[in-house]
């Protein structure tokens, strides 16, 4: 099992580069949650009770044949003085495969990440999925995506989807 703090640690000074590339800080937006993804249901089993050991509430909503899980931690995940408590595991599957580790995270606010963009050059390269009018989706070659949407996507789906919750003692 990886150390989930070295690369939590790791995933987010990856993505504070991707963001001043760009011309974005990380600061500019509050971060809904990270996603953690994994390639084998072996590891898929094992990261799930891994992280429903880290918390206190999490919940499960099968989407596209696939297991989804947010997870709300007890001591939520720090970087630079910004905390995260909210972890989302997939089952693997679909089209996309991917490493296991950290491979998105997750803003929410109502300014459009296409406004605030000064390297506009970038913007056509990496622009991905960004079909509505709230949301967009940056994607890189090795795979990290930064999504900003202009509703919370965690409120969404602890409380409006009614998912399967489930409170850790």
């Amino acid at each position: 099992m990886i150390d989930l703090k070295q690369e939590f640690l790791k995933f987010m000074s990856i993505i504070e580069l991707k963001l001043k590339d760009i011309g974005i800080s990380i600061n500019s937006y509050s971060i809904d949650h990270v996603c953690f993804r994994v390639d084998n249901q072996k590891d898929f089993r094992l990261y799930t009770n891994k992280f429903k050991s880290l918390s206190k509430v999490y919940s499960m909503k099968i989407l596209h044949d696939r297991k989804f899980y947010i997870f709300v931690l007890k001591i939520p995940l720090k970087y630079k003085g910004i905390e995260i408590p909210y972890i989302e595991l997939s089952e693997p599957g679909g089209s996309d495969n991917y490493s296991l580790g950290f491979q998105h995270i997750e803003f929410h606010s109502n300014v459009n990440i296409k406004d605030l963009i000064k390297n506009r050059d970038k913007l056509d390269d990496l622009l991905y999925r960004s079909k509505k009018s709230n949301e967009v989706y940056l994607k890189w070659p090795d795979k990290i995506t930064i999504k900003v949407t202009k509703k919370a996507i965690i409120t969404k789906a602890l409380l409006e989807d009614n998912p399967t919750i489930y409170l850790n003692d």
